[in-house]
């Protein structure tokens, strides 16, 4: 023990003596500093001039740090245990002793030094955050995201390098490898093989790290075992002095210590994978692509959903009643379901029955006796599971909920909607929270340590989410709109700096001078801030969630001068805020019906663009105008355009292709084929709208009606 401890020893000066490992150390405190001061430097728009917390900025540094600190870290790497090779020792290294225990002790050196870096890279962002930022320094935090991102990501590059050299015996080969490994971590879609840094967001400083914190966990936990297992792997591997590779196996494999902890490891490393307790591993737009029919023969007219929040366990319970009026032969009702949620009790009719799940997914079949109307009641409950942990449409924490109705937390009948939904029911959630519904709230009253939230409405579509925080209310009047503005108390400062209020009441002023009044005149309208975790914003009936970036920026926009960079991301700002508004108009006050539903995407988009021209003018949507142009005219359409090259993809990818270009044509051909040929005098874009809007308000129409209502000729909007 005496011994191992003077040779680590020993190693740590001499790695130190190499002048290889106090540059990089020097070069990742840089990174550090840098990614810690600049904001702007990010490659994403919600990240450019995010509002400095110690949080959001230790959780960006690390994702860039992470990046320089795996590649620094894999080279000594290599350079420490390819020393002998170097200076042609290691016949006189291994002939004298142990050599398997000097590696070990050479890897345990350099990981010594991954850990200083670690440390000082702690010691720079307090001094940064406390003396240069005046932010106060969360030490957790802080120590949390350099260890489970900057560090493993070093411990990750340090056990893949040693594990290759010790088989292959080569610097060329084992960076070689390296490098694949390398790039497999950075893009991978997997979360699971992101080893470096995470591709998602994984800051937020409106709901804490708690909704990604256990991804990151278990992620870190799994690759560690992978890595362990190539390390290990590469000891029973181990090339010994001019013995052929097998020959070198047969004498490492007799340590049997080794071998049983490379099986276990393996092992393990296996189960972690299938196992993975958080995510769907089948990405539910794919799912629902192959199983979204709907059953026109069944009508849903009344939903009576009663839900429990439990944000310690993460977990929602449900008991919720469906009416549905029917042909009288329909045996068979299917709804959609979230693969995380367990269905306890089903009644038909008030009687107990079973039901049918014959693909293990989220799709539930439950069978119903003939007859016009039928009601169903299903208890259910378990936690909410997204395809990755990123965009989330689901998730339950201590501060926030966020369910949207794609999350299928409430679970949907895959059958045709009346014109108007009944929905009447109540949430429970815990006391520090105020919970954000559809429709109207009746009243709210204290069970225990818990609120119930009572609320009804009548909706065109079952598009029903829960939204939660420690919000301040805000609320006002907008033309005939009652408005409930809810934000984070911690960005009211640039929320009044940049006059978040005064643009919506703008943008709904606007649309209803050009498109009609408000559709939902019976409810408020409501508009949440909500985290980071799903980036953009998202419009469920009466409701218009906007991610929290939007109201947290560094600065505020609106005392720069034109052109100005932080104008740039204002506008852009504005632009989604009024597309999710608009939304409140197309998808929500009229909604085309049929596998053309995706284009009130595009007239969000064309009504948002509408405003900004008239609010701000050109410089306000020119860049996301040629945007457009630029994804509609993207040259690698014709993957999923030649037949012959389609074929040839994997039936899964030409699916998530499909979705690529029925998004590119929802979000972008259609607002640019609007502009089109409402600049060729073809058509009165914005007075047809109006009409047809005040035509079809809260009803169905399918998309031969809209072309009929908007006077343009079948072929002219080229969308297909």
């Amino acid at each position: 023990m005496n011994n191992a401890i003077r040779v680590l020893k020993k190693e740590i000066k001499t790695i130190y003596k190499d002048k290889l490992v106090i540059p990089s150390i020097i070069i990742l405190l840089i990174f550090t500093a840098y990614g810690l001061l600049d904001t702007t430097s990010a490659n994403e728009m919600s990240l450019t001039n995010l509002n400095r917390t110690s949080l959001t900025i230790s959780l960006i540094c690390a994702n860039v740090a992470a990046i320089p600190a795996a590649v620094l870290f894999a080279i000594i790497t290599c350079f420490t245990l390819s020393r002998d090779k170097r200076k042609r020792s290691e016949f006189m290294i291994q002939s004298t002793m142990d050599y398997n225990k000097l590696n070990l002790i050479r890897v345990m050196s350099v990981i010594f030094y991954a850990f200083i870096t670690v440390v000082l890279i702690t010691i720079v962002s307090f001094i940064v955050q406390s003396g240069f930022l005046n932010i106060k320094f969360e030490a957790f935090t802080n120590i949390f995201t350099y260890t489970f991102i900057i560090f493993f990501s070093m411990i990750f590059a340090i056990l893949l390098c040693s594990g290759v050299y010790f088989i292959i015996q080569s610097m060329d080969v084992t960076f070689l490898t390296f490098g694949v490994c390398f790039f497999i971590g950075v893009g991978s879609s997997n979360y699971l093989f992101n080893w470096i840094n995470y591709s998602y967001s994984i800051y937020s400083d409106f709901a804490g790290i708690q909704p990604i914190a256990k991804y990151i966990i278990y992620s870190r936990l799994f690759q560690l075992i992978g890595f362990l297992c190539i390390f290990i792997i590469g000891i029973l591997f181990r090339n010994r002095y001019k013995l052929s590779l097998f020959k070198s196996f047969s004498i490492n494999i007799k340590s049997i210590k080794v071998t049983a902890i490379c099986i276990v490891v393996l092992v393990g490393a296996v189960l972690m994978y299938i196992k993975e307790p958080y995510t769907d591993k089948v990405d539910a737009a794919v799912r629902h692509m192959k199983n979204d029919e709907i059953n026109k023969s069944i009508i849903l007219k009344e939903v009576y959903p009663t839900s429990v929040i439990n944000t310690k366990n993460e977990t929602i319970s449900c008991d919720v009643k469906y009416v549905f009026k029917k042909d009288y032969k329909e045996e068979y009702i299917d709804f959609k379901g979230n693969i995380g949620l367990n269905i306890k009790n089903i009644l038909v009719n008030k009687k107990e029955t079973s039901f049918l799940n014959i693909d293990k997914d989220d799709n539930v079949t439950i069978p119903v006796p003939k007859g016009e109307e039928v009601e169903i009641t299903i208890k259910y409950d378990g936690k909410i599971k997204n395809p990755a942990p990123a965009g989330f449409a689901g998730y339950i924490s201590d501060d926030s909920i966020y369910l949207l109705e794609n999350s299928n937390w409430l679970l949907r009948p895959m059958t045709k909607e009346g014109e108007k939904i009944k929905i009447k029911g109540s949430i429970k959630a815990p006391k520090n929270l105020t919970v954000v519904t559809v429709g109207k709230l009746e009243n709210v009253s204290e069970d225990n340590e818990d609120t119930v939230w009572n609320y009804e409405g009548e909706l065109s579509e079952l598009n029903v989410g829960i939204f939660a925080s420690n919000y301040k209310i805000k609320k006002f009047k907008s033309g005939t709109v009652d408005v409930e503005f809810y934000y984070s108390p911690k960005h009211e400062n640039y929320i009044k700096n940049v006059e978040i209020e005064k643009q919506i009441n703008n943008i709904l002023n606007y649309y209803e001078n050009t498109f009609g009044e408000y559709a939902f005149k019976k409810y408020p309208f409501k508009i949440v801030e909500t985290s980071q975790y799903k980036t953009g914003g998202h419009s469920t009936a009466n409701v218009v969630t906007i991610a929290e970036y939007m109201f947290n920026r560094e600065k505020s926009a609106l005392k720069e001068v034109k052109g100005n960079h932080n104008m740039f991301i204002y506008y852009h700002d504005m632009e989604i805020l009024s597309h999710e508004i608009a939304h409140q108009w197309w998808g929500g006050g009229v909604n085309i019906s049929g596998d053309k539903s995706w284009i009130t995407e595009g007239l969000a988009n064309y009504s948002a663009y509408k405003y900004l021209d008239s609010e701000f003018g050109k410089e306000a949507w020119l860049s996301s105008v040629q945007n457009w142009q630029r994804k509609v005219n993207n040259p690698n359409k014709k993957y999923f355009e030649e037949k012959n090259l389609k074929d040839r993809i994997p039936k899964e990818t030409q699916m998530k292709l499909g979705l690529y270009d029925k998004k590119t044509n929802a979000y972008m051909k259609v607002p640019l084929e609007l502009i089109r040929i409402e600049d060729e005098g073809k058509c009165d874009v914005k007075k047809n709208l109006a009409d047809l809007y005040r035509k079809y308000k809260m009803k169905p129409l399918t998309y031969d009606e809209f072309l009929k209502e908007m006077k343009i000729a079948k072929g002219e909007l080229n969308i297909d």
